[in-house]
């Protein structure tokens, strides 16, 4: 069963990803870790998903989307006696611009939003793409209805990471190798 959760996530996460046409410049591996929201009902070892790594041809102004899977947020009391629900939804964009053969400028946005119910369609184009839907059943408290933009501007040296934290205990690391 883990063998295929991580299959799904991890086709999921590549038909979710998509890159500004490639021009030529430096290639560099693109390391991105995703960590869905935080679920008080499971131990933090399942709460992780795999780690997806691809190549990305990095220049200047090269902007890069990728929409997360939809994560399921449950916050509890202590006593896990009392919990709230809620849907996440991520989506991170960003530039890269290669500023000298150690290091990349990024910046870009987090964007999350968590709430009772979201849609995420995905896909390389319109005639091939997938809907991913997920809902909080009408008898469940939901923990927020909100949006989060974080952004960020960060030179990196090649191996250093960049941690985003999102709405539900989101996670996006990014890397450049």
């Amino acid at each position: 069963m883990k063998k295929y959760y991580f299959v799904l996530i991890a086709l999921l996460l590549a038909s979710c990803t998509s890159h500004s046409p490639i021009k030529e410049g430096p290639t560099t591996r693109n390391i991105m870790q995703f960590s869905g929201a935080r679920n008080d009902l499971f131990p933090e070892h399942l709460q992780n998903h795999p780690k997806i790594a691809f190549a990305v041809a990095l220049v200047n102004g090269g902007v890069h989307t990728t929409a997360f899977p939809l994560t399921y947020a449950v916050q509890c009391n202590t006593a896990r006696t009392s919990c709230k629900h809620a849907v996440v939804k991520t989506e991170l964009k960003y530039i890269t611009r290669v500023t000298s053969e150690s290091a990349v400028s990024v910046s870009g946005v987090l964007h999350s939003e968590i709430g009772r119910s979201f849609s995420v369609k995905s896909g390389l184009s319109s005639t091939y793409s997938q809907t991913q839907s997920m809902s909080i059943p009408p008898e469940l408290e939901v923990i927020a209805e909100l949006k989060d933009d974080r952004r960020f501007d960060r030179v990196l040296e090649l191996g250093e990471k960049l941690e985003l934290k999102g709405l539900g205990g989101v996670q996006v690391v990014l890397e450049f190798k």
